[in-house]
């Protein structure tokens, strides 16, 4: 569907720019002696990550290499990179494997129950660079939570990351933090809050949280100031 689409509308304008959008969660696969982790981890980090680069770039599915998807070989000329959580496989009783959004043991979680690893974005944003070598928008990472701070901090670790990443030759063209206001989520409802702008939903007034202010200030000034990463003990 992807390539089909992207063919009709390069025919009707050439010059358009056309690329698709992917959720990319980091697997973790080491913990000490846990080998079947790792082994878990890399098939499903196969089965969702890698096979969509690999079909970008090659046209082909490798779980069917004889099979090549007629036109879909270099149909993205950007890609959208999703990021928000880290995605971890544990055992536990009563079931053999259980996936879940965090670390284990991991002290402090998210509205929607996930864990917050910023080094992932970096590892991703790498490796969709090194795999397709085209410009990369960050069109979701956020956080669900009512504590500003909390969000605050989130976004700072975060874009410390993307930054990591431009240095390190990643041609990343922008960052859309999720959400500019309040949402429903399809699980959870209203409940979960990822907006820079909060709502009343009885009242249904805008409120402007303080992560909303610092956001606005660093895309204004296109740096993060060494008072804010002092706040937040993020200074190296």
């Amino acid at each position: 569907a992807h390539a089909i689409a992207y063919h009709k509308i390069k025919e009707y304008n050439p010059k358009s720019l056309v690329g698709i959008v992917k959720n990319f969660p980091y697997f973790i696969q080491k913990e000490e002696g846990k080998s079947w982790k790792k082994i878990i981890a890399k098939i499903a980090d196969e089965n969702f990550n890698q096979i969509t680069l690999d079909m970008l770039k090659t046209g082909k599915d490798p779980f069917i290499p004889f099979v090549k998807k007629k036109g879909l070989k270099n149909t993205s000329d950007f890609i959208g990179f999703n990021y928000y959580n880290i995605a971890n496989f544990v055992r536990k009783k009563g079931k053999f494997i259980d996936l879940e959004m965090k670390l284990p043991n991991e002290g402090r979680v998210t509205q929607m129950d996930w864990g917050v690893y910023p080094q992932g974005i970096y590892q991703g944003l790498m490796r969709v660079h090194k795999e397709l070598k085209i410009p990369i928008y960050i069109t979701e990472n956020g956080i669900a939570t009512s504590d500003d701070d909390f969000r605050q901090e989130y976004i700072l670790k975060h874009l410390i990351q993307v930054k990591r990443a431009l240095d390190e030759g990643a041609d990343i063209r922008g960052f859309f933090y999720w959400g500019a206001i309040d949402n429903f989520e399809w699980n959870e409802g209203f409940e979960p809050r990822f907006g820079l702008i909060g709502i009343d939903y009885t009242t249904q007034e805008r409120i402007i949280r303080n992560a909303t202010k610092m956001y606005g200030n660093i895309a204004q000034s296109n740096q993060i100031s060494a008072d804010l990463l002092e706040k937040f003990n993020l200074l190296e």
